[in-house]
């Protein structure tokens, strides 16, 4: 016996509501986060006011600031090449109990005095590969920066000093098809960058 079940869907529209907004966080999305800054720039970092950075950095030597207060908040490791700016991460009470470069001064940027980025950027993940002292070991060996990524072509890019320019025309043909497709999709209107 086949039983058949026919479900009809309703979006229900919230009025006044765009992505331009940004919602604030009423539960810890996950150990390592505080609160809204942390959210918006996960994306440079998974990201606060940085979402717009992909969140390759987890698939690099380059630390996210697990293991500070300011987790997804700065980026750095020990290489004094990478910056002015540094940090030490420890297991913290609520957060990350084993953060990448444990006990070891990491150099880098701190996110939280930079200018927030228009749309998305591959700006500090270029130029961490740019400034380390160790490029050969900058990309975790186990092909994580390519599930990340969708693909090999991205780390050979910035192996070879493409610029963001140079690699986002690579992509833009495929994002106005997919930009496309999505329209049909949006429950509200989208006036972000992407």
């Amino acid at each position: 016996m086949k039983l058949f079940f026919t479900y009809s869907i309703a979006a229900l529209p919230i009025f006044s509501r765009s992505f331009d907004e940004s919602s604030k966080a009423h539960v810890k999305a996950s150990a390592n986060e505080l609160a809204s800054p942390e959210i918006k720039c996960f994306p440079v970092l998974p990201s606060t006011k940085f979402s717009k950075e992909p969140p390759m950095f987890e698939a690099t030597t380059i630390s996210v600031g697990r293991g500070t207060y300011y987790p997804f908040q700065m980026i750095g490791a020990p290489d004094k090449n990478l910056g002015e700016f540094s940090f030490t991460p420890y297991p913290l009470a609520g957060f990350d109990k084993n953060p990448l470069h444990k006990g070891m001064v990491c150099y880098g940027i701190d996110l939280r005095e930079e200018k927030e980025p228009q749309g998305f950027t591959l700006k500090y993940l270029i130029e961490m590969y740019k400034n380390s002292s160790n490029k050969e070991k900058f990309f975790n060996g186990d092909n994580f920066f390519e599930k990340l990524c969708g693909d090999g072509q991205l780390r050979s890019d910035i192996i070879n000093g493409k610029t963001e320019q140079e690699i986002k025309a690579r992509w833009k043909r495929d994002l106005d098809q997919y930009k496309m497709l999505r329209n049909r999709y949006l429950l509200y209107p989208d006036n972000r960058y992407l």
